[in-house]
């Protein structure tokens, strides 16, 4: 199916899901090339921020850009699937559209392993969502330390596990997703609860609900309607959950006009600061800020992914932010199969074209790399 979209004159394309609705296709070309170029976006915006000695405050920064030595390697998987240079990459799920589009991949495989492995043992998964209500003039930093506090109170002490042993809760895992719409900024969390038996989804929405409201601030308490719903888990979620905070909409160029007047993702404020507005900017750089902070104090409840320890039976691997970012940065990066000296890759790096240059390696190898170098037609 087919579409034209009336302001861009962009033809969009459609397939029917599994469910019956419709499923946006994307060019997985053009979606890596979007990723870069939101990459080139964020890095401009953090270079604001600097640590005390005037370095960087962000590996985002660096992110895809700074060279590791005195040449710049090529490497290809062996399924061709990925190809890198040796460049520093940060690993953030947060802030680097490319580190994370890479991560979800890899995630999804391990948490419906976790799905699959406690279902076979006769468990039953619930999905969990949690929210405050929030207000509009208040900052992120002030809604995130609000939801700080709840989350620790839910989450932990004597009444948590209390509550956990009741309903036989084997573990979580939870993940944090925030927005920003009409009424400031949005925090909320999704979460996979396993347990070790098929609960009454009613009943326990309403037990939920009394527990959670006691660990909101009185001035925060949400409704039964808006604050708390839990369902049955289908296979799929581990799809969802994979992608919370690495947002499709990252690749969909299109959906600008209507992500104005609904709640954005961070890398929908990216995308929109990318087109050049300076509101989506200075929120992108609020919401860096209150993460790097996190970082600084290692805030479990800021992690975007968190499984407790209860599950790490039923994981081939840890399913953590702290893990995943590790990954990124020592996985292999498969065969070396050439390499270019720095002047080249200044050129590619002027050019914005970072991202254009490894699809071309994944297609061409290293000549086709140097056809994209020649034809810049500057001096070397």
């Amino acid at each position: 199916m087919e579409s034209v979209d009336q302001d861009t004159g962009e033809i969009i394309r459609f397939e029917h899901d599994s469910k019956g609705g419709l499923r946006l296709l994307t060019d997985p070309v053009e979606a890596a090339l979007r990723r870069h170029r939101l990459l080139h976006a964020a890095r401009s915006i953090l270079s604001r921020f600097e640590d005390a000695h005037g370095h960087p405050r962000f590996r985002t920064s660096h992110c895809n850009f700074t060279p590791t030595g005195s040449r710049v390697e090529v490497y290809l998987s062996k399924n061709s699937k990925y190809a890198t240079f040796s460049v520093q990459h940060c690993g953030s799920v947060w802030l680097c559209p490319v580190c994370a589009s890479r991560i979800a991949s890899a995630r999804a495989e391990r948490i419906q392993t976790l799905i699959d492995n406690h279902k076979n043992a006769g468990g039953e998964i619930g999905f969990l969502t949690l929210t405050i209500p929030h207000k509009l003039w208040s900052s992120l930093e002030t809604e995130l330390q609000i939801w700080d506090a709840a989350l620790k109170k839910f989450s932990s002490g004597r009444g948590a596990q209390d509550f956990r042993v009741a309903h036989e809760i084997k573990g979580f895992v939870r993940a944090l997703e925030i927005n920003h719409g009409a009424n400031g900024w949005h925090v909320h969390a999704h979460i996979l609860v396993f347990f070790n038996r098929s609960p009454d989804f009613y009943q326990l929405k309403s037990d939920l609900f009394k527990f959670w409201i006691k660990c909101c601030p009185k001035n925060r308490r949400p409704s039964f309607k808006r604050g708390i719903d839990i369902v049955p888990a289908d296979r799929f979620v581990s799809t969802y959950l994979s992608k919370w905070g690495v947002s499709d909409e990252i690749s969909r160029s299109h959906m600008k006009n209507a992500r104005k007047k609904t709640s954005r993702t961070p890398f929908e404020l990216l995308a929109d600061s990318y087109d050049g507005d300076e509101k989506s900017k200075n929120l992108f750089a609020e919401f860096a800020d209150a993460f790097v902070k996190a970082g600084e104090k290692r805030a479990r409840s800021r992690k975007q992914i968190f499984t407790s320890s209860t599950l790490s039976n039923l994981a081939p691997a840890e399913i953590s932010e702290d893990a995943d970012a590790k990954n990124i940065l020592n996985e292999g990066q498969g065969v070396c199969i050439g390499s270019i000296d720095l002047k080249h890759f200044d050129l590619i790096r002027k050019h914005n074209d970072v991202g254009l240059a490894l699809e071309i390696v994944k297609r061409g190898g290293v000549d086709a790399l140097i056809e994209l170098i020649d034809s810049y037609k500057e001096p070397v």
